[in-house]
């Protein structure tokens, strides 16, 4: 009896040897993968597709053989599901035949969910298949083959109105009073009160209002306005593991605001250049100076109204969240170098966080006759304890 379960066990181990190197002579050893975005720039949370074509390009029909599709982080595939509800994966798969010198042909819904840029080399394809009896499962990675329809660029997602941002409060006495950022287009030019020559429609209503008489928008020759925006990276006070963020969902907030900023000026005709602690290695534009804490600083080509906003929103889609340097560093390169980064005597700041450094840092631009206006995202506590003589503008989250 023994003898005879033995001689069972060694035919089954037989079989299976012989079926595992049959199965394995099997196995596709050549797949071809064509793959491409169905448009090449949207804004976060819009909705795009993605098309898959797999070309078996053997002689061999390949049976149950799985495609398991994972997207980069900042891409979600969307599925609806019976109840009528929609579900958001990372990862897709399907099982399917294909045969000899056939192709299989895959369309997914897929939204936007983060700005940044997509490559179809991050959208990974795994094919997995399997023997007769489970036990020699094998797997690979497909590259997909060159396309110029493999790069898509999500574009951040800018706020709806930047005078909504409220400015810290200003405590006076009793008083607390809260302002907004240019609410007026025509606060860079003035006002003055108005006279009964003056054309009704050019009354200022909302100065009026809060002044409580009348004044108009006083015209004066265009200046040559111009603004740098400084964008810190940095997402919380100590990075613990630089140049990786500890916490980037923090950065992309304050990435809105600096695209509303950049929209609001070049609206105004205004001038406006992208500084931020990043490395500048393959983003369009620039280390802000050769040498120095500056060449590792990133710093964009000019904007202006002609060049149009999407080319600097496409700059700021394209950001790394990472740093390369402090913001330590940074604002110490401000003060010994205010020239590469300040225009017409103002400088305004963008940044996930406000600390006691910073407000330093304000004090010393002062002195030196330069303007910092700072852009934070936040909650109302948190910038309630600062000097009312610093300009500190909230996204209240």
């Amino acid at each position: 009896m023994i003898w005879l379960v033995l001689s069972f066990v060694l035919s089954f181990i037989a079989v299976y040897l012989i079926g595992r190197k049959r199965f394995r002579k099997r196995i596709p050893v050549s797949l071809k993968y064509h793959f491409e975005f169905d448009r090449d720039e949207v804004f976060s949370g819009e909705t795009l597709y993605l098309d898959q074509v797999i070309e078996n390009v053997t002689d061999r029909d390949i049976s149950f053989l799985q495609f398991e599709t994972t997207l980069p982080d900042g891409l979600r595939f969307v599925f609806d599901t019976d109840g009528g509800k929609i579900r958001y994966e990372s990862t897709a798969a399907n099982v399917s035949d294909l045969a000899a010198h056939s192709r299989l042909s895959r369309r997914w819904r897929v939204t936007a969910a983060k700005r940044g840029r997509y490559t179809a080399e991050q959208v990974l394809l795994h094919w997995i298949t399997n023997d007769a009896l489970g036990l020699d499962e094998l797997s690979d990675k497909i590259d997909p083959e060159p396309s110029k329809k493999g790069i898509l660029t999500v574009l951040p997602l800018a706020l709806d109105n930047i005078s909504e941002l409220i400015l810290t409060p200003t405590f006076t006495g009793t008083r607390t009073v809260e302002n907004g950022l240019l609410d007026d287009p025509m606060s860079f030019c003035g006002i003055r009160d108005y006279d009964v020559h003056d054309p009704f429609r050019s009354i200022a209503w909302k100065q009026s209002a809060r002044l409580g008489r009348l004044v108009v928008h006083r015209h004066e020759t265009p200046r040559d306005d111009r603004f740098n925006i400084v964008l810190n990276m940095q997402s919380i006070i100590i990075e613990p593991r630089p140049p990786e963020l500890d916490a980037p969902e923090k950065i992309e907030p304050c990435i809105s605001v600096a695209a509303s900023l950049l929209d609001h000026f070049m609206r105004q005709g205004v001038t406006t250049r992208l500084i931020a602690n990043t490395d500048p290695d393959g983003l369009p534009g620039s280390p802000l100076r050769a040498d120095g804490t500056g060449s590792r600083i990133f710093g964009s080509d000019e904007f202006s109204e002609k060049d149009g906003v999407m080319q600097a929103w496409r700059v700021l889609a394209q950001l790394p969240p990472r740093i390369s340097v402090t913001v330590e560093q940074m604002m110490d390169d401000i003060l010994a170098n205010p020239e590469y980064y300040v225009r017409d005597g103002n400088i305004i700041f963008v940044s996930a966080f406000i600390n006691d450094r910073m407000l330093n840092f304000h004090r010393l631009m002062k002195e030196k006759g330069l303007k910092v206006v700072f852009y934070t995202c936040g909650s109302r506590h948190e910038y309630a304890r600062f000097p009312g003589d610093v300009e500190i503008y909230v996204k209240y989250l």
